[in-house]
């Protein structure tokens, strides 16, 4: 009997998990080293087959490595199928989409957006040019 309640204790802590790495990389498909840039990447696991969407969905950070583990945040993930986005401000998103039934590893790869200039034309034909994450240009219509 004590061994029942020892194994029942120890199935009751294994729990399904998501965890992985995000890799950062430069505009020019560099790996950016960790003192480079600030490693820490929002994790955003929305799960897509729940009535619910708000209780199976969360949002963790990663380490300052880029690791991540939900169960390092006492989250308990449901069998499912989730949609796994990894975000950080000034890089691409990576996303997964995939069925959860059992612990599993994900790697993501962020590039960094290069900065483009912007240049806006006034009536007059000057020109200014605005740093953006993006290249746009902005003609007004001539009157």
């Amino acid at each position: 009997m004590y061994k029942l309640i020892l194994l029942y204790i120890f199935l009751a802590g294994c729990s399904t998990a998501i965890s992985g790495r995000v890799t950062l990389y430069d505009s020019l498909n560099k790996e950016l080293s960790y003192k480079q840039d600030d490693r820490t990447t929002t994790i955003n696991i929305i799960r897509i087959d729940a009535p619910n969407v708000q209780k199976g969905s969360y949002t963790i950070k990663s380490d300052a490595q880029g690791f991540f583990n939900t169960s390092k945040h006492n989250i308990q993930i449901e069998d499912g199928i989730y949609k796994i986005e990894a975000y950080k401000n000034g890089f691409t998103v990576d996303t997964v989409t995939t069925n959860i039934t059992s612990s599993k590893e994900y790697n993501f790869n962020l590039r960094k957006i290069k900065d483009l200039d912007v240049s806006v034309y006034t009536p007059d034909s000057k020109e200014t040019t605005i740093e953006s994450s993006g290249s746009v240009s902005i003609q007004p219509p001539q009157i």
